[in-house]
């Protein structure tokens, strides 16, 4: 394997297929447990010309413990020798019916995934590579491991680089001290330097495992079909739980923000000043569907678009006052036992100021002085609906969304019933979640020119 294929394999062939067709209207996905404890979806779409298949596994940085950064490593030299194929077979397997690839690690959750078209040699060429070589028996060869600790490196440097990017990963450590979820997700410069082949085949062999899996099928295959198709090539390599190491589950006690807490400053040179605000929100496993829903609404409400009510603080102020910043922003950063919501403001004025008009701001609804009208929340949801579909016109991106909701516990139908969800969400429960959320203490941190 050479640094050129995993670059075509991640860009040229996943653009060149997973991206030409789009999505039908997406049927109910039915959800069955395999005998080897992995979790089935399967979304049958007859009239679409593709077939994807999508594995995703629970795994992220709260297994990491002395190995930071390994979680990422992994998905970065996933393409690499198999038990039954070389690299270079894989190659040649991955190009002989125009199947695209492509892996990818979300913090708590690693993905990979296959597209093919329909006939019946592409579809089983694609579930062959992708589940037989890649993700039951995949050969972490030193070379792969190497080439993908470089690429990580280099990611990482980049992200130190960037100030926003640097404040957001301070902010994680500051509002979870030493718990798990608040490490950096690509690592430290040390720790990836220092972790082998036979740590990162270890740490898959652990974590990456048919009861933290979840393998969704989607596109013109029938639940039966791909139910075999899937099971075959398990049973092939024998990928099942027995006789692995013990894993356990990590689902931390929700913390809270310590009250009182003061800013972090990290004083690094920078074109403009950013601030960045932190609460503790609900998770994706530890709430319910209905709760996510109302959170991504209180979100929007703050911060979807020019009508949110963090936009009046750069473009609603009068004289002699200044704009919070140029760019005011919320951001959600979800995980399943506990998610992380931030406001930031990047501009020239003093970050104070800022920081007092964001929470008085915050209070006022958190309080309920200023309560969500029937007319915020019916934009906010119409923004997210809006959004949820252009993000659902393609194929692939229909199966990463039923995938995520399911890997990350909400269950598969929260994606396929997203409007249903949405619409029945009312006032008073975003409401209840702004109060509990925005009545809490949060953390900061400052990054000053």
């Amino acid at each position: 394997m050479t640094p050129r294929w995993i670059r075509a394999v991640l860009t040229l062939l996943t653009v060149g297929l997973c991206f030409v067709s789009r999505a039908a209207v997406p049927s109910a996905p039915e959800v069955t447990h395999l005998p080897n404890g992995a979790r089935l979806v399967t979304l049958y779409q007859p009239d679409n010309p593709l077939v994807v298949i999508d594995v995703f596994f629970r795994v992220g940085v709260d297994d990491e413990a002395q190995t930071p950064g390994i979680t990422s490593l992994v998905t970065r030299a996933w393409f690499s020798d198999g038990r039954y194929r070389s690299a270079n077979q894989l190659q040649r397997d991955i190009g002989a019916f125009g199947t695209g690839v492509g892996s990818v690690f979300g913090g708590d959750f690693a993905e990979i995934w296959s597209v093919s078209g329909q006939s019946q040699a592409a579809i089983e060429q694609s579930a062959q590579t992708l589940l037989l070589n890649l993700v039951a028996s995949p050969a972490f060869t030193p070379q792969a491991v190497t080439t993908a600790r470089d690429e990580q490196l280099r990611a990482l440097a980049l992200e130190q680089a960037n100030p926003l990017s640097s404040v957001l990963d301070r902010l994680r450590g500051r509002v979870w001290f030493e718990s798990p979820q608040g490490r950096p997700l690509l690592g430290n410069a040390d720790s990836i330097s220092k972790i082998t082949a036979k740590e990162v085949q270890a740490y898959y062999n652990r974590f990456f495992r048919p009861s933290r899996a979840v393998i969704l099928v989607a596109g013109n295959i029938t639940p039966i079909r791909a139910r075999r198709l899937v099971e075959q090539n398990l049973a092939a390599a024998d990928w099942r739980e027995d006789e692995r190491p013990p894993a356990p589950e990590n689902l931390p006690a929700p913390e809270r923000v310590p009250p009182g807490l003061r800013d972090m400053n990290l004083a690094r040179p920078a074109p403009a000043s950013i601030l960045s605000i932190g609460y503790l929100v609900p998770g994706t496993q530890t709430g319910t569907a209905p709760d996510w829903a109302a959170l991504l609404l209180l979100d929007t409400v703050l911060g979807g678009g020019k009508s949110a009510r963090l936009f009046a603080l750069r473009d609603a102020v009068t004289a002699p006052a200044d704009p919070a910043g140029y760019e005011i922003r919320t951001l959600l950063l979800p995980s399943r036992s506990q998610s992380l919501w931030t406001v930031y403001a990047i501009g020239n004025n003093p970050t104070k100021a800022a920081r007092d008009a964001i929470l008085i701001l915050l209070a006022d609804l958190g309080t309920g002085k200023k309560p969500i009208t029937d007319t915020e929340l019916s934009r906010a949801k119409a923004y997210l609906k809006g959004q949820h579909a252009r993000e659902r016109q393609q194929l692939k991106d229909v199966s990463y969304g039923i995938g995520w909701a399911e890997v990350m516990g909400m269950g598969a139908r929260f994606d396929t019933d997203y409007d249903t969800i949405m619409d029945a969400v009312k006032p008073e429960d975003v409401m209840r979640l702004a109060k509990q959320i925005l009545g809490a203490s949060n953390g900061a941190v400052v990054s000053t020119q």
